[in-house]
């Protein structure tokens, strides 16, 4: 099921499991140290009590006191004297149970009820019954062990010590733990209880911060399903920039903005080519419906095929540099590139176009410095042939070009400047768009398109670049463009 799949209860069930494990890690060592120190402290009351019943038989009589009572372990009085060396039952002599009484105080310590206080029971060396408290249980059996020492046996809820004596006589003390075991289940109640709502707390938390971590995707998948029915416009919601997905959305955000701009792009440029080929297709249309309209003599011919001439080479003119310029959408960041000297590349250029200069009474000047960058050099070539050739173009006779390169704060910078006509102010923010032309009668007469300047922008782009425009009517223009130089070793 694509629930299951979802990214959220994926994390949701990791949280789950990490913290029910953490949870039981944490409750059952503290439930099995709560147990054995309660294990512990009832066997510890055992033993002292056990000790103290058998401190009271005197050899030389057989029962009876032999010294008083030592303070041992919970029946300790700070006031007391301090405590005697451990018993040795083996040193004891075999006891006699007869007439067998414990003193007031000490017989204190075995009265109460039945489940809650301790009692003792006494054995002759044969396991018959010799004396028990009062509360002791009537199955009370005897003890079931003959090595001699001090063991530990337990009967359901009921923890006895038994002493046995080398001459097979024994002694049990023992109490009823059901309270202290139910004590010890309400514990283990209260660490589950506990737990459970650590877990409650922890699912709900976990959910709310799965539920931002996810919510970033679920912006960015509802951004690209509306995108991908056509509304190039949507753009994620940025609320967090610094975490990874902040970052993510940021990036994906920049790349609709170049898809959105690319279609527009794409969309004008397909209508401004639809209707810069528009304007050769109807001369070509209307010279040869014309021509075959009715007979005419040859020179009527010749003034329409040079008409359809001019209106095809304008069409090829035009066909190549939108093929140049969909190459260069594509390819241009993917062309070879080597190590080539801008000086160089645009002397080899100034000298192509110096016979146009010269017919046109336009003198070219250079002032190049050396400044070797990695680059494609027939691009480098086409950004610097077009640049001299729009200062040809909207130069008059009598004006100059100036060309320079020079290397300026680790840039390679190529200028093209010159004293022509110039380009007014309001088309200076859209001389690099597609099909843009500043003067266009003049422009389309000449056979020019408008996509020079288009490529010219795209290529420095492409290299990491950057290309200015100033101008002022009927006194000058100049073109700049910097291209990074490589970081010195």
């Amino acid at each position: 099921m694509k629930f299951f799949h979802s990214i959220r209860w994926r994390l949701q069930a990791w949280h789950s499991l990490i913290l029910i494990i953490v949870l039981i890690g944490i409750a059952w060592p503290a439930w099995d140290v709560q147990r054995a120190n309660l294990e512990s402290r009832i066997d510890l009351e055992l033993e002292q009590r056990l000790t103290l019943l058998a401190r009271f038989f005197d050899p030389a009589k057989g029962h009876g006191p032999r010294r008083p009572p030592p303070p041992i372990g919970m029946l300790a009085d700070e006031s007391g004297p301090p405590e005697p060396p451990p018993f040795d039952e083996r040193r004891l002599p075999p006891p006699d149970f007869n007439d067998f009484e414990l003193p007031e105080r000490e017989a204190e310590l075995f009265k109460g009820t039945r489940t809650t206080d301790f009692y003792y029971a006494l054995y002759d060396r044969d396991g018959s019954e010799q004396k028990k408290s009062e509360y002791a249980p009537d199955d009370l059996p005897g003890p079931d062990e003959e090595r001699e020492g001090i063991h530990f046996r337990t009967r359901g809820y009921l923890r006895e010590c038994l002493l046995v004596y080398r001459s097979g006589h024994s002694m049990i003390v023992g109490r009823d733990t059901s309270p202290d075991y139910k004590e010890l289940k309400n514990f283990a109640w209260f660490l589950t209880s506990a737990g459970l709502v650590v877990l409650l707390i922890g699912l709900l938390g976990g959910w709310w911060l799965s539920s931002r971590a996810i919510r970033p995707i679920k912006d960015i998948s509802g951004t690209a399903k509306k995108i991908s029915k056509g509304d190039l416009s949507q753009r994620i919601p940025l609320s967090d920039t610094d975490s990874e997905l902040g970052e993510l959305a940021a990036m994906l955000n920049h790349t609709f903005a170049r898809l959105q701009a690319n279609f527009e792009q794409q969309a004008q440029f397909t209508g401004d080519a639809a209707h810069e080929l528009r304007t050769p297709v109807a001369v070509l249309l209307t010279q040869t419906q014309t021509a075959l309209a009715r007979e005419r003599d040859a020179g009527e011919y010749k003034e329409s095929l040079e008409a359809c001439e001019r209106a095809a080479k304008r069409m090829r003119s035009l066909t190549e540099s939108l093929l140049a310029l969909a190459r260069l959408d594509t390819e241009v960041e993917k062309a070879p590139r080597e190590y080539a000297d801008l000086a160089r590349i645009v002397s080899e250029s100034v000298e192509q176009f110096s016979a146009l200069a010269q017919e046109k009474g336009i003198d070219i000047k250079q002032e190049l410095d050396p400044a070797f960058f990695s680059c494609n050099p027939d691009q480098i070539s086409q950004v610097v042939n077009n640049l001299l050739s729009n200062a040809i173009q909207y130069s008059d006779a009598g004006c100059h070009v100036m060309v320079s390169v020079k290397t300026e704060s680790n840039q390679a910078v190529l200028q093209v400047r010159d004293n022509g006509r110039g380009i007014p102010e309001t088309d200076l923010p859209h001389i690099f768009k597609r099909f843009y032309r500043a003067d266009k009668s003049r422009t389309r007469s000449q056979g020019r398109v408008g996509l020079g300047l288009a490529i010219t922008e795209t290529i420095v782009k492409a290299h990491g670049g950057t290309i200015a425009v100033e101008s002022t009517v009927g006194r000058r223009t100049s073109f700049t463009v910097r291209f990074p130089l490589p970081e010195p070793a």
